[in-house]
């Protein structure tokens, strides 16, 4: 019966929900709450909560956004709300910047996963920690590959999506946003800079050239143009 309802009904996926039906139907009794976006407030309280740096969040999840446009319907992005854990995960990205720099990864990472977050099931919680987690430096693919909401792929592409953002906005400044490509060629990417950008900013080409390799590492293929 459930494989005929999700053919006729052409249901791609199903994940484990949060709540239950009692959830659902006091949600509803509750006028005030069903024109405002739940997901929306929670990340609204936890940035404000932990100190985030909201504009420069706001600016990693926009070049996030600007990558992956150009990319779900080849990589499938928008599968099982990839696009809305990516964005999520970017506006999360330095939560643990709170308690230290060098690990703050690590901090974010675990305060995700030991949070209320009202809007997000425990499996996307659960994706929301392995993104922050691997957002920078070495790449944790045992994390990664406990995903119950999505598929192990789905997670390494935002993951390798989420990483870019981080390290094109590391200026923190809108106007030094470089005009960026991406394409993908199976799982191998190539990200297309402006000619001559890489030379006027050395930091980002070694920022740039230290993912290729942490990305080969992980087994994973990157090339920068």
């Amino acid at each position: 019966i459930l494989i005929a309802l999700f053919r006729v009904l052409n249901i791609h996926g199903m994940t484990l929900s949060g709540g239950a039906l009692r959830e659902g139907v006091l949600y509803s009794m509750l006028p005030q709450l069903q024109h405002q976006d739940v997901r929306a407030r929670t990340m609204q309280s936890m940035m404000v909560r932990y100190y985030i740096d909201q504009q420069h969040a706001e600016r990693v999840a926009d070049m996030a956004s600007t990558l992956a446009d150009q990319l779900h319907q080849q990589w499938n992005l928008a599968s099982f709300e990839g696009l809305a854990m990516l964005r999520s995960g970017a506006l999360l990205h330095e939560l643990g910047l709170l308690i230290e720099y060098k690990n703050h990864h690590h901090h974010g990472a675990y305060i995700i996963s030991h949070a209320e977050l009202p809007g997000f099931t425990r499996a996307q919680q659960q994706l929301l920690m392995a993104l922050v987690y691997n957002h920078r430096a070495d790449i944790h693919k045992e994390i990664l590959s406990k995903q119950t909401m999505t598929s192990v792929l789905l997670a390494v592409r935002l993951t390798r999506l989420l990483r870019l953002s981080v390290i094109l906005s590391m200026r923190r400044r809108h106007e030094v946003l470089p005009e960026v490509q991406i394409t993908a060629q199976a799982e191998a990417l190539t990200l297309t800079l402006p000619a001559g950008w890489l030379d006027h900013h050395p930091l980002m080409r070694a920022e740039l050239e230290q993912e290729v390799m942490y990305q080969q590492q992980a087994g994973w293929q990157l090339s920068v143009e």
